[in-house]
């Protein structure tokens, strides 16, 4: 056998047994819009819930939630990793529905990133530092394990301490239909 045929034949059975180990994967990739949340009986939709969490933004100033609250008619909780997939969220966000909602207060919450100065310097880095939005530093996973939130979660809590929504971001539209109905 010569080497040209033997190398395609180990390139071949290597493609067969990576591939078959990643059955889905895009699947992964592409949010559904799906409520993957629900088992979980604080992030469900509807329920009234005492926020009481305090985190710090890139600056290191502490932001209490419902403080926050009793500001805006709603918040809007994103859930970041700074990847290029959050990012493309977050951009739409901001340009489609942020516009639209000056009564609703919208916080991109880093909850990988470890440190308020990391968190800064990807804010920054990611070109939302004058965006609008305000930063949440979830250094200890408050927000993270109380929303069971995870990459392109994205939470909508009313005035009232109802959670709205608490599904992946898609697309904006329904973001757009719930903030819309306040």
């Amino acid at each position: 056998m010569s080497f040209s045929k033997f190398f395609l034949l180990v390139a071949l059975l290597l493609t067969f047994l990576f591939g078959s180990g990643c059955k889905d994967t895009m699947n992964d990739l592409v949010p559904s819009g799906e409520n993957k949340t629900a088992s979980a009986a604080s992030t469900t939709t509807g329920t009234n819930i005492e926020i009481d969490i305090t985190v710090q933004n890139g600056s290191d100033v502490d932001i209490d939630l419902d403080t926050e609250l009793t500001k805006h008619d709603a918040i809007v909780l994103y859930f970041t990793m700074w990847c290029p997939i959050c990012n493309g969220h977050a951009d739409k966000m901001i340009a489609k529905v942020m516009p639209s909602y000056s009564n609703v207060g919208f916080y991109l919450v880093d909850y990988v990133s470890g440190s308020t100065s990391s968190s800064q310097i990807s804010l920054v880095s990611s070109g939302y530092q004058n965006a609008g939005v305000t930063l949440l530093v979830d250094l200890a996973r408050e927000i993270e394990l109380k929303y069971d939130g995870t990459m392109g979660t994205t939470i909508v809590i009313d005035a009232d301490g109802n959670i709205l929504m608490n599904e992946d971001f898609k697309d904006g539209v329904l973001l757009s239909s719930i903030l819309s109905g306040l």
